[in-house]
């Protein structure tokens, strides 16, 4: 097509985020663990980065919602954490 631009290209917006899976066995079964965690959640959000957690029996037991989750908060702004 002479003398028309180019359509634009493809919207590209970067999220960030950081999925935790675990189970009771290996986080936040103590004090200390829990507190370690929450640190590093803290850390992470400075940073950029929000942390969803989500525990191995969740996954487990309803995959479809915990990625439905995952997919609400890179797709709906409300959703967002952190933000």
């Amino acid at each position: 097509m002479v003398g028309k631009p180019d359509p634009p290209g493809p919207l590209v917006i970067e999220r960030r985020l950081v999925i935790e899976c675990d189970g009771h066995d290996f986080h936040e079964k103590t004090r200390e663990q829990a507190t370690k965690d929450k640190s590093r959640d803290r850390d992470l959000l400075n940073l950029g980065y929000p942390v969803m957690r989500f525990t191995g029996s969740e996954i487990v037991s309803a995959p479809l919602k915990s990625a439905a989750q995952v997919m609400d908060w890179a797709f709906d702004k409300k959703s967002r954490l952190g933000e």
